[in-house]
């Protein structure tokens, strides 16, 4: 190989190696040609012909960068996490989404927090929804707010259910196993 002021050589193969410091303009690498990191194989950056930047570590895709967004492939551990916005976790068809701003935080299924499924927190309330209905709420005093019938014990199991006065502990008492009220 041939070398250049110390800092680069170059093989006949066309491969370079550098040592040192490198300034320059510009350095392009082909669509589909490799970046190596680490002095290995296993350890590169990648851009696809599709503009998909890639990350590989290991051999595999850790993490693409997309004009759309960032997606990080296997699984993230972090101190901390702070999303400005929305994230979506799942598969394209099958997301769980979760939002946050100066107003609500919240997780949905669909396309906003007020559509499908969600639960959300803001206002001093947290809000449920279903069927893109919003079906109930908790407010900050604890009023449990149900927009529609509400059911306990679907499934009629041996469970008892009663409602607390300012002075009686059993002030409606249902007794589940028995099937009476008192």
């Amino acid at each position: 190989g041939q070398s250049t002021s110390g800092q680069m050589q170059l093989a006949s193969s066309g491969a370079a190696t550098f040592s040192g410091s490198v300034t320059a303009d510009e350095i392009k690498v082909g669509a589909t040609d490799r970046i190596y990191l680490d002095g290995g194989s296993n350890t590169y950056i990648q851009e696809s012909a599709s503009d998909d930047l890639r990350f590989f570590v290991g051999g595999s895709q850790a993490v693409r960068v997309r004009a759309s967004g960032t997606d990080i492939l296997g699984s993230v551990t972090a101190d901390g996490l702070t999303v400005d916005g929305a994230a979506s976790i799942g598969s394209s068809t099958a997301k769980t989404k979760f939002y946050s701003d100066s107003t609500y935080n919240g997780i949905y299924n669909g396309s906003s927090l007020t559509s499908d499924e969600s639960i959300y927190m803001g206002g001093d309330a947290i809000f449920f929804y279903a069927g893109g209905q919003n079906r109930l709420n908790i407010d900050s005093s604890g009023a449990l707010i149900s927009k529609g019938s509400a059911v306990f014990n679907q499934d009629g199991a041996d469970k008892d259910f009663r409602v607390e006065s300012s002075g009686n502990a059993n002030m409606l008492f249902v007794d589940g196993g028995n099937n009476v009220v008192g």
